[in-house]
């Protein structure tokens, strides 16, 4: 099983949100986005292919919340997809 090490799937995960002016936070209550703020979950320290692609899904799914949802609509709805 390939393995990621936690610091280059961080520096990608940033990478991809900082561009387009996204902040990028770990919290244990799931992947959720208020519209300028994705959180997604704490990551293990060695990932396996199934951890990364949860992870890239989160932040993509999340990403186009921030870029296509109407927030001024939906307001602060911050749900949880993917509970602990």
């Amino acid at each position: 099983m390939r393995k990621f090490s936690l610091k280059s799937w961080f520096t990608v995960a940033q990478r991809m949100t900082s561009e387009a002016g996204i902040k990028l936070c770990f919290d244990d209550m799931g992947a959720r986005t208020n519209g300028r703020t994705i959180w997604i979950p704490p990551i293990p320290e060695t990932l396996t292919e199934a951890h990364r692609r949860k992870l890239f899904h989160c932040i993509g799914h999340e990403s186009n919340h921030v870029l296509y949802t109407d927030f001024k609509v939906y307001g602060d709805q911050t749900t949880t997809a993917y509970p602990k």
